[in-house]
């Protein structure tokens, strides 16, 4: 596995595919350290597509996670059952619990859909988003029940709707740190050497 930033970009050099913020990442000299500096969840995504997708799983927990953090922002109860179809799909997966999230989601998306009409405000903005999120996390416990094999994209666009719900309240914290310390919470470093 490539241990600097340079050999692990090197494939990518005028592809056009490796997010463009991964050279200003990169002022680590390893990629361990990389890991644990990055500011920027779509370098994060990248990295670790470029290791491997992330197993089922971990994909439906990162996406739960995300979720869970914006709930308190979406203040419906379709957002609360998206996110519980989620895990009853991690704990049990079956076709069942598949169809559940599918469901979920596809409830969570309508309300996500209704507050973001109407009356346009940031908190409006914030809670659509966080509707959204739950949406996804609903969507990506479905996606891997479904054999689907972009499952991770899901995962990718529960962590930018968690983005745009945390901006819609134009919180002081910075966003893209906090969704990275999730993705580092939940993923171990890719690049620590074996115990």
């Amino acid at each position: 596995m490539p241990a600097t930033p340079d050999e692990f970009s090197r494939p990518y050099k005028g592809a056009g595919e490796f997010p463009k913020t991964f050279h200003t990442q990169c002022h680590c000299g390893t990629m361990h350290a990389v890991w644990l500096a990055c500011q920027d969840p779509d370098t994060m995504f990248a990295i670790l597509e470029y290791i491997s997708p992330l197993p089922m799983p971990k994909a439906v927990k990162l996406s739960i996670h995300f979720a869970k953090s914006v709930l308190h922002i979406a203040e419906t109860d379709t957002a609360v059952a998206a996110i519980l179809a989620a895990e009853s799909w991690l704990s049990s997966p079956s076709k069942l619990t598949c169809q559940n999230a599918f469901d979920a989601a596809h409830e969570a998306r309508n309300d996500g859909n209704t507050l973001s009409r109407g009356n346009i405000t940031s908190l409006t903005i914030a809670r659509s988003g966080a509707n959204f999120t739950a949406c996804h996390a609903a969507a990506t416990a479905w996606a891997c029940g479904s054999g689907l094999s972009n499952y991770s994209d899901y995962t990718g666009s529960a962590a930018h709707t968690m983005r745009w719900a945390l901006d819609g309240l134009k919180t002081n914290i910075e966003t893209n740190w906090r969704i990275c310390e999730i993705i580092r919470e939940h993923i171990a470093n890719p690049f620590s050497k074996p115990e």
